[in-house]
């Protein structure tokens, strides 16, 4: 996800969120960590997510989903072959990962390994493409 400053407060809420998901599972995603990161008013959060954390995370992981499934298609759709497009799919992966400093693996993998069995919202969002 892009850089937060500069938009609205519920992209900027759900870009937090998703990074913190991505880092740190369901369970070790605290509201206030995402409200200090989003730099957006607690009041913020609860407005455009009353369902709480649990409709946070799930549309969270839905724009996490939708961003990695779309820079797939866009290294599928410009390769040659199924080779090219497993190493440029590799190499994207690659360079995400030590863009992030070894942080940031797949962004629905962690909570949907976490939480998937037990949320079946959580499920439902993460096998949304496949």
């Amino acid at each position: 996800m892009g850089a937060i400053k500069g938009k609205p407060a519920r992209q900027r809420i759900l870009e937090a969120a998703g990074d913190s998901l991505t880092r740190h599972g369901y369970n070790a995603t605290g509201l206030n960590e995402i409200i200090k990161k989003s730099n957006a008013p607690k009041g913020s959060l609860y407005h455009y997510f009353p369902g709480g954390k649990q409709e946070l995370a799930v549309e969270a992981l839905m724009l996490s989903t939708d961003e990695w499934y779309q820079k797939l298609q866009a290294i599928l759709m410009g390769a040659k072959d199924p080779g090219t497009a497993i190493r440029a799919i590799c190499r994207q992966v690659a360079h995400d990962l030590k863009k992030s400093k070894w942080q940031n693996g797949c962004p629905i993998a962690t909570v949907t390994l976490e939480a998937a069995s037990t949320i079946p919202v959580i499920q439902k969002a993460a096998s949304r493409h496949w």
